[in-house]
C-alpha cells in the first residue's frame, strides 16, 4: 500500500467511483465550447444580485470586464444595468426581459440566484410563506444548495425547493441534449453547503459553541462559478470533500452523465 492509500480519508475512498467516471469517461461529459470567452460577445444576466453569492459573482465579473445584468427587487450599487423585477411574478419577468434584449441584446449566460427563505418549523410556516420559498428557487436555477440532496429540519420548504432546482436542471440538461439537439448550451447547478448571507447571517453568527458548522465564503462559491463561466463548462459542482461522503449515492451523474466535480470547481 503506497503512502496516499495508507492516508486516504474515508471521505476519499467513497468519491473514488464518481472521479472515475469524470476522469475515464471524458464522453459523458459536456465539453468546454470549442470558442473562447470573448467579453464584447457576451452578455451574463444575474437575478438576486444584490448581496450574498450573486453580489460577488457580479462584481468579479465586472471586474473582469464582463457586461452583467442585474435582476432584482432591490438595487445593488455596483450593477452595470439594473432592471427591477420579482421573480415570482412571470409578467414582471417577461417585461424586464423585454426591456434587456431591446437595450442590451440576447443575455447569452443566465444566473439565477434569487432566494428567499425562513428559518421555522413546517407547521408554524403560513401557505403563502411555503409558495414564496417555491416561487424563488423552482425557476432556472444555477446555484442550489447541499440541500438539494439532504433535507434540513425547520427548513423543509427550502430544502423541497432546492431539491426540485436540482430535479429541473437534470431535466432541462436531458431536454437540450436530445429533444432540443442543443448540446452546445452549457447547464451548471452548483451545491454549496453553509454561507454566511444576509439570508442565513441569523443562524451562521450563532457562534461556533451553537453553529457548528464548517462555512464557505461567499467570495469562494462566486469564484467557482466565474471560472465555470469563463471556462464555458457545464455540470454539477458541490463544495466540500467531507459533505458529499454520505451523498455519494446521490451525486452519481444522472442520464446524461452531464460530469461532477466534487472539488468545488
Amino acid at each position: 500500500m503506497s503512502t496516499n492509500q495508507a492516508l486516504a480519508t474515508p471521505q476519499d475512498w467513497a468519491l473514488q467511483p464518481m472521479e472515475a467516471v469524470r476522469l475515464h469517461a471524458p464522453e459523458l461529459v459536456q465539453h468546454p465550447s470549442a470558442k473562447h470567452w470573448d467579453n464584447a460577445h457576451e452578455l451574463v444576466l444575474i437575478t438576486g444580485g444584490w448581496s450574498g453569492i450573486s453580489k460577488e459573482i457580479a462584481l468579479s465579473l465586472v471586474k473582469k470586464g464582463v457586461r452583467v445584468v442585474v435582476l432584482d427587487i432591490q438595487e445593488p450599487a455596483f450593477a452595470q444595468a439594473f432592471y427591477h423585477a420579482d421573480v415570482t411574478f412571470s409578467e414582471s419577468i417577461h417585461a424586464a426581459a423585454t426591456k434587456i434584449r431591446a437595450e442590451h441584446g440576447h443575455p447569452t449566460v443566465l444566473l439565477n440566484n434569487a432566494n428567499a427563505g425562513k428559518n421555522s418549523p413546517l407547521l408554524e410556516k403560513s401557505e403563502a410563506r411555503f409558495r414564496q420559498a417555491f416561487n424563488y428557487h423552482g425557476r432556472v436555477v444555477a446555484i442550489a444548495s447541499m440541500t438539494s440532496l439532504m433535507s434540513l429540519g425547520r427548513s423543509i420548504d427550502y430544502c423541497c425547493s432546492k431539491a426540485s432546482a436540482l430535479a429541473f436542471h437534470e431535466g432541462l440538461r436531458q431536454e437540450l441534449s436530445i429533444w432540443y439537439d442543443a448540446p452546445k448550451v452549457r447547464t451548471s447547478i452548483f451545491l454549496p453547503s453553509w454561507v454566511p448571507t444576509p439570508m442565513t447571517k441569523r443562524l451562521t453568527s450563532a457562534g461556533e459553541e451553537r453553529f457548528k458548522q464548517p462555512l464557505l465564503e461567499p467570495e469562494v462559491v462566486a469564484e467557482a462559478v466565474v471560472k465555470q463561466v469563463l471556462a464555458q463548462r457545464g455540470g454539477q459542482i458541490i463544495f466540500g470533500r467531507k459533505q458529499v461522503c454520505g451523498l455519494a449515492a446521490s451525486c452519481l451523474p444522472v442520464l446524461d452523465a452531464e460530469g461532477l466535480d466534487c472539488s468545488g470547481g
